[in-house]
């Protein structure tokens, strides 16, 4: 069995969306020839932690690396317990904060877990000494870990593929912020030093590889897109009726650029005619969402769960009467599709989607007859809905599990290695 070494700063107990790709990706690399050895962080700064997950990595060979971590210092300056996932969202901020988030955007390029880097490529030199890895895998964000798969490239002359799951200079977090030109400037020239180096780059939705392209014309992009696992949903059945009311659920971080103010409007509207609703956030959201919700007196129709483990976050999905999806009201959004959605998806609930018609989330709903894509400000068609529900197929969606996507990955390290 050939051998790929991992690069991964998420890992269990990390939970939220960033851990699951590499996590599931791993689980089934084994079934398809390719054993995978595991590169990540020890004592990683992460946003959310969900222990459960340790259970799937614990027959993986993992060997963890020691960081230097800027936000340990911005959290005991700030008094948090963790940093958001969308710290870089528009909002009130202090002086001090507000110097902090520059110093971010601007000193730390391409990110603040840069000082991972050579902790781990030290030890990925040792790894790959000792298990003669046929192969390089790097997921990022982070995107300063793709310079740790570079360096162990240059080293030990093994093709590497660098999976993107967002975009880099032109993620949209940071639209808007006060970032310098030269700073602009160097991450532009660290991604193309990356995406010049890579035998192949992958990533998640046919607009990512559209972005990818127009960088650099030759280069090879394969779309291997976010996924479901079967297993998730082993014991997991829909118990109706749970609340005897209409629960519309949202899973998952909301930063600002999501607040679907359609969908709180829509609500306000259904509750006055006498519908009893419920929208129940399993995730943490940004300050404002609480500050729209109590301008529109909502504070009855909302449930705050906060961060749940996924176990419970699939139970919440299948044992909905519908699920909202939210694409952040941004530039360069078509390509964002969440990986919740597939999830979304094999959870067979309804989805209410508020975003573009033609971005890449659309598309799959449309064609997995999974729900209804509404613009961003649609509420009446979001009211309409919800008061009459119209039936969904969820149809053609088993192309999204993770193992048939890991058998897609695997086919690509094959080939790279003959």
């Amino acid at each position: 069995m050939k051998k790929v070494l991992v690069v991964t700063y998420y890992w269990p107990p990390a939970g939220g969306p960033g851990v699951q790709r590499v996590l599931k990706f791993c689980k089934y690399f084994s079934a398809f020839g390719w054993e995978p050895i595991v590169l990540t962080v020890q004592n990683g700064e992460y946003p959310s932690i969900d222990s459960t997950l340790l259970s799937e990595s614990k027959m993986l060979k993992v060997y963890k690396s020691n960081t230097i971590e800027p936000f340990t210092l911005y959290k005991k300056i700030f008094n948090k317990k963790s940093v958001s996932t969308f710290a870089l969202d528009h909002s009130s901020k202090g002086k001090m904060e507000g110097m902090a988030q520059w110093i971010r955007i601007n000193c730390f390029i391409p990110d603040a877990r840069k000082g991972w880097i050579p902790f781990a490529v030290r030890l990925g030199k040792k790894i790959m000494a000792r298990e003669k890895c046929d192969l390089l895998f790097s997921s990022g964000p982070p995107h300063s870990l793709h310079f740790i798969a570079k360096k162990l490239k240059e080293k030990f002359n093994v093709p590497w593929v660098a999976d993107f799951r967002d975009p880099w200079t032109d993620l949209f977090h940071l639209d808007g912020h006060k970032r310098l030109k030269t700073a602009q400037n160097l991450d532009k020239k660290k991604e193309e030093s990356i995406l010049s180096s890579a035998d192949i780059i992958t990533t998640v939705s046919s607009s990512l590889y559209d972005l990818f392209k127009q960088k650099r014309e030759e280069l090879r992009v394969e779309i291997i897109t976010n996924g479901y696992d079967e297993d998730d949903y082993t014991d997991v059945s829909k118990t109706n009726g749970i609340h005897n009311k209409i629960l519309i659920s949202y899973i998952g971080g909301m930063a600002k650029s999501q607040i679907p103010y359609s969908f709180f409007k829509a609500l306000k509207s259904i509750t006055s005619r006498g519908f009893d609703a419920i929208l129940r956030f399993s995730g943490n959201v940004h300050q404002d969402v609480s500050t729209e919700i109590n301008n529109l007196s909502l504070q009855k129709q909302i449930e705050y769960e906060g961060y749940v483990n996924h176990k419970t976050a699939i139970r919440n999905m299948v044992n909905s009467d519908f699920l909202l999806l939210v694409i952040p009201n941004t530039s360069n959004n078509r390509g964002i599709i969440t990986g919740k959605i597939f999830e979304y998806l094999r959870s067979k609930t309804t989805i209410i989607c508020i975003g573009p018609a033609d971005c890449d989330a659309a598309k799959i709903i449309h064609d997995t007859r999974s729900g209804f894509i509404f613009d961003y400000d649609d509420s009446n068609g979001i009211s309409e809905l919800i008061m009459s529900p119209k039936p969904v197929t969820s149809v053609d969606f088993h192309k999204y599990s993770r193992k048939s996507l890991a058998d897609q990955l695997c086919s690509i390290f094959s080939e790279l290695t003959p």
